[in-house]
């Protein structure tokens, strides 16, 4: 029969009963000095009234639970960590509180914070294998405008082929750290502007600029070393250092004429305002013109011609450009 030990106290005593069904030794060690010691309740558990200092390692069969048992719906209430054995780590506390705190060795500031509400904050770099959800933002805080909030590249890669710097430059290429000629092809700046380094496909290009409609208000140039080759104006006009070579060329001779405009539908869908009033064929108009003088020229050349003859021959020669201008 096994036996028991108890030590009295004024309202309740400590007893140490011993069991037939332990087949070794059980050493219990009281504290060196003070402190409390280790009891066991009805249920199995271990509670732990003061402090625990363990030399070796901790091995739980089941959960290790500080403070109230944060999981689940049901304890969206209590303040707690709570470590499963099934391989997850839950914290519960106020939104704006941190459930993880890293140092680095001899710093005194936080390296990483992980807060209640979903906040997350890395001093240095984080890099992720997968994919990165986020509902709300992903901030850089470094004081330098030139330093990158964001930098993608595949795994492996020597260089970075995405970066946002803190200036809001987006940069893509081969690589995006390097202000080398060619390691940036796409750059994107917060004042809207772009510098591209190789074509742009479109199937429709539209330039909107909110500056006054006249000749000195540029709304597109095109350069080339540096210097201006074509230019577009608000107003309609355009300067061309080269030459412009085209099929024909139409001008519309009425164009103030509101009358002179239908509605149609483009292929998106939209209605848009069509020029259908008169135009002038250039080529046409010139190939006239060129077969004017050349029945001019041959008029002229006749011999023994009267003048009432050659009055006539002009006339006939200018109709098919008289027509052309009526």
């Amino acid at each position: 029969m096994p036996g028991t030990i108890r030590l009295t106290g004024a309202n309740a005593a400590y007893i140490l009963e011993g069991s037939d069904t332990i087949t070794e030794d059980v050493v219990v060690k009281f504290p060196e000095s003070g402190g409390n010691y280790v009891t066991e309740d009805d249920d199995g558990n271990v509670e732990i009234t003061g402090d625990l200092e363990v030399d070796g390692t901790i091995t739980a069969a089941g959960d290790v639970q500080v403070g109230d048992n944060p999981d689940g719906e049901s304890n969206k209430d209590n303040l707690g960590v709570l470590s499963s054995p099934k391989g997850y780590i839950v914290a519960r506390r106020s939104a704006d509180k941190n459930v993880f705190v890293g140092y680095a060795t001899g710093d005194t500031a936080p390296k990483v914070q992980l807060q209640a509400n979903g906040d997350a904050y890395f001093s240095g770099s984080a890099e992720f294998d997968g994919s990165i959800e986020a509902s709300k933002q992903i901030k850089n805080t470094s004081e330098s405008e030139n330093a990158f909030g964001i930098l993608q590249g595949r795994a492996g890669a020597s260089s970075q082929k995405f970066g946002v710097r803190g200036s809001g430059e987006l940069r893509i290429g081969p690589n995006v750290e390097s202000n080398d000629d060619g390691d940036v092809t796409i750059t994107l700046f917060a004042s809207g502007a772009a510098t591209l380094a190789g074509d742009v496909n479109a199937s429709r290009l539209f330039i909107n600029n909110d500056k006054n409609p006249n000749s000195t208000n540029v709304l597109s140039r095109w350069n080339c070393q540096d210097a201006d080759r074509v230019t577009f104006f608000t107003d309609g006009s355009s300067n061309f250092k080269g030459s412009v070579t085209a099929p024909n060329t139409f001008f519309s001779l009425d164009p103030d004429n509101p009358d002179n405009y239908v509605s149609t539908t483009n292929a998106d869908g939209e209605t848009e305002a069509v020029y259908n009033g008169p135009v002038l064929d250039v080529k046409e108009s010139i190939r006239n013109i060129q077969s004017a003088l050349y029945r001019l020229k041959a008029a002229v050349l006749i011999p023994d011609t009267t003048v009432d003859q050659l009055r006539l021959r002009i006339l006939e020669a200018l109709e098919t450009i008289t027509e052309e201008v009526d």
